[in-house]
């Protein structure tokens, strides 16, 4: 049987106007993962996000990190005192945002602070550290990877 240029050119539109249905329907129900649910906010305090950043980079001693079996280890410089500096750690799991957790900064006194990881999804976590000392606030961002 012989098809005429006209009825190929019906099936060829009804073809693409399947494939553009189903991409639509493929687009519609995929799960769009923002950064941030407050994105927005967060742009607007990214200037103070970067001052902060940079008193931290200015300390003589910088914070350090380190991970080990099940627990991780910050320690501040020695220059803050634990009984005046309050912040929080952030976990910021960048394959997925509904992992991330904050944890409230509580120093012993020799400026540490241990989280068990036990819980925590193996791969990559950004840690930011965000803690404020004497009406100065300061930032640190490091990447970590558990176990």
């Amino acid at each position: 049987m012989k098809m005429n240029w006209g009825a190929g050119l019906v099936v060829s539109f009804i073809v693409f106007a399947a494939a553009i249905l189903a991409m639509v329907f493929v687009s519609m129900n995929k799960e769009v993962n923002l950064v941030s649910d407050d994105y927005y906010e967060q742009e607007l305090r990214h200037q103070d996000q970067i001052e902060s950043a940079q008193r931290s980079d200015l300390l003589a001693e910088q914070p350090s990190v380190g991970v080990s079996a099940a627990i991780l280890t910050l320690k501040l410089p020695r220059v803050f005192s634990a009984d005046n500096t309050s912040g929080t750690l952030t976990f910021y799991r960048p394959a997925d945002h509904k992992k991330d957790f904050v944890v409230a900064l509580r120093l012993d006194s020799g400026n540490t602070q241990v989280v068990p990881t036990g819980s925590l999804q193996k791969g990559l976590w950004r840690l930011k550290v965000r803690w404020r000392d004497q009406n100065q606030s300061y930032y640190h961002e490091e990447p970590i990877v558990i176990q």
